[in-house]
């Protein structure tokens, strides 16, 4: 699979899980985990509101509520499997592979068809999407 196809597939896959996000709540953040390594990645919402539980933290995306909603670990997330495989191969062979991954989610999240999908929703006015290396967690590819 070619770059070029693997960001059109993940274009799909991600407009299937933006019409997951509750549409009744105000999203402050989406941030797409991308890990070639484990042959996953992970959509997570945090919703305005959300850092009133005790153990939630906005900087800790594993402690949001709406941690990894997309569930492809349990096979929620059909439209993401081949990608997540297809990229963990390519990582295999090739441990540098993985910016390359991160540059190509960014450039899928600041397509017109994930923009409009995600302006379908409620977003706070200081609404923004992560894409973090979690070896470098400074660097976010937004």
């Amino acid at each position: 699979m070619t770059l070029e196809e693997w960001k059109s597939l993940f274009e799909q896959a991600m407009l299937a899980k933006i019409a997951d996000i509750k549409s009744f709540r105000k999203l402050k953040i989406l941030d797409v985990g991308v890990f070639p390594w484990n042959a996953s990645i992970e959509i997570s919402v945090f919703y305005v509101g959300d850092d009133s539980f005790d153990s939630c933290f906005e900087g800790d995306v594993a402690s949001w509520p709406g941690y990894d909603f997309s569930g492809g670990a349990e096979g929620r997330w059909p439209e993401a499997e081949s990608l997540c495989e297809a990229m963990n191969k390519d990582y295999e062979t090739d441990t540098t592979s993985k910016g390359k991954y991160f540059q190509a989610v960014a450039d899928v999240m600041k397509q017109s068809a994930i923009i409009d999908a995600l302006n379908t929703k409620l977003l706070d006015d200081n609404f923004r999407v992560t894409i973090l290396d979690p070896d470098d967690p400074d660097t976010d590819y937004m």
